[in-house]
């Protein structure tokens, strides 16, 4: 309302127009004064349902693989079988449905004679940590383990009714020292403390899907060694000893007699 006022302003001045009735103004004028104070309680009473926080874990165990692959299953994706089922098919506008993506994938080494295990924390906000607790609670969200992969949703619902209230799972695979692990690049925004491209970039195909690693006692680190680039022209001198320097074609030895320079093509 007052950028409205302030082109009417300039419209009037610019095109000599008569000035607003008095009443319409300061009728406009109150509603802009109440709809602000709206305004003002409405995001006072949001922010006090994010004053509480309340997190709530859980952990399942693993079985042993040989390989642990991770993979995604977009649950955005409706799958139906031939035309009939999309002919038939209904989509459901319920806001209680909405999805959140706020998903956090770690790695923990555990000792090689431990069982591998995940853990599951769910978070949420509320004005006290009752109703903080209950948020967290209502979170659904599991990775399902087969006999070949450990899949991860890509997003998870909101409980019946609920609001928004920075609901977000953290999931920890403890897994023991020297396991083999494979990672899907289309978890990549969900992995958490390691560099997903960096170890991305050691492929020389960039269309790969994914990406192998090992747990270490440093935590998961690349499988493939990193690559190395040395320019030849840049390349530092080698010490031997503290008489002898060796460069790239040419060895430095310092005597008593003197220096002696050799290289490829004289000796001096």
């Amino acid at each position: 309302m007052p950028f409205a006022g302030l082109f009417y302003l300039i419209i009037r001045l610019l095109f000599n127009r008569r000035s607003m009735n008095n009443y319409l103004t300061t009728s406009l004028f109150l509603v802009w004064l109440i709809s602000l104070g709206a305004m003002v309680y409405y995001a006072g009473s949001v922010a006090k349902d994010f004053k509480e926080e309340s997190r709530i874990v859980e952990e399942k165990p693993l079985e042993v693989r040989s390989i642990y692959r991770i993979n995604e299953r977009d649950v955005r994706v409706i799958k139906i079988n031939g035309d009939e089922g999309r002919s038939n098919l209904k989509i459901g506008t319920n806001l209680s449905e909405y999805l959140q993506d706020d998903i956090r994938i770690r790695f923990e080494r555990i000792d090689s004679t431990q069982a591998p295990y995940i853990k599951y924390e769910y978070a949420a906000k509320g004005s006290n940590y009752n109703l903080a607790t209950k948020r967290a609670s209502a979170i659904n969200y599991k990775a399902v383990q087969d006999s070949v992969n450990i899949v991860f949703d890509s997003h998870f619902k909101l409980g019946e009714k609920e609001l928004y209230r920075d609901q977000k799972v953290n999931v920890t695979l403890y897994l023991p020292v020297g396991a083999k692990v494979v990672l899907n690049r289309d978890l990549q925004r969900n992995y958490a403390d390691i560099s997903y491209y960096e170890c991305f970039n050691r492929y020389e195909n960039n269309d790969v899907k994914e990406t192998e690693w090992v747990m270490t006692n440093l935590g998961l680190k690349c499988a493939l060694p990193e690559v190395v680039e040395t320019d030849d022209k840049n390349e530092e001198d080698v010490v031997v000893d503290d008489t002898t320097v060796i460069k790239r074609d040419t060895i430095i030895s310092i005597t008593p007699s003197g220096v002696i320079i050799e290289s490829k093509e004289k000796k001096k």
